[in-house]
């Protein structure tokens, strides 16, 4: 081989190095949500068929925590977008560390989160649903000497049940204005 095709030969490694790592960062983007360090919806909903799939095959449990922040246009109202933003990263930040590493979590729209707990039956996913609730309303955001108390309500549905993502979110969200309507009464 002469030295010119040698030449060219790693000139499109190179090229090929650098397309796939721009592939991998791409696919990062489109997987985020655009404020917050989570997932977006899409690739929520993506996971969580995966999960249904997983469940189906080895007979294992899952549950699906839709989180929704009341209040949260108070927040924006009284404070402004900026410290709502600051809000939605802070709630984020608060359910990234207060799960496992195998569960998966992702903003769904808005003020709703969506969260994946895997190995995890209906009575233990209301477990992890209230605790994850307090954890919410027991760190207030702080923002430039205020704090901004953090309300919500979750709802939770089982995962290997399902069809689809969409059926199972649709299925946690009743459950969550379920147990609002307890709430109130």
């Amino acid at each position: 081989m002469s030295w010119e095709a040698q030449e060219e030969i790693e000139r499109l490694r190179g090229e090929l190095a650098a397309a796939r790592a721009k592939i991998l960062e791409l696919e990062k983007v489109v997987d985020q949500d655009p404020l917050v360090p989570l997932l977006n919806r899409r690739a929520f909903e993506r996971e969580l068929d995966r999960a249904i799939s997983f469940c189906r095959r080895y007979d294992a449990e899952a549950c699906l925590v839709f989180i929704d922040l009341r209040h949260f246009k108070q927040i924006n109202d009284t404070y402004g977008h900026a410290v709502g933003d600051a809000a939605l990263i802070h709630v984020a930040e608060l359910l990234r560390n207060s799960v496992r590493l195998s569960d998966t979590i992702g903003r769904l729209g808005g003020d709703e989160f969506g969260v994946i707990l895997m190995q995890t039956d209906l009575d233990a996913g209301r477990m992890g649903a209230a605790r994850l609730v307090s954890i919410l309303e027991q760190n207030p955001l702080a923002v430039a000497g205020e704090t901004i108390a953090i309300h919500a309500s979750a709802g939770v549905a089982q995962v290997h049940d399902a069809i689809k993502a969409d059926a199972v979110i649709v299925t946690a969200d009743h459950a969550m204005y379920d147990s609002r309507l307890a709430e109130a009464i």
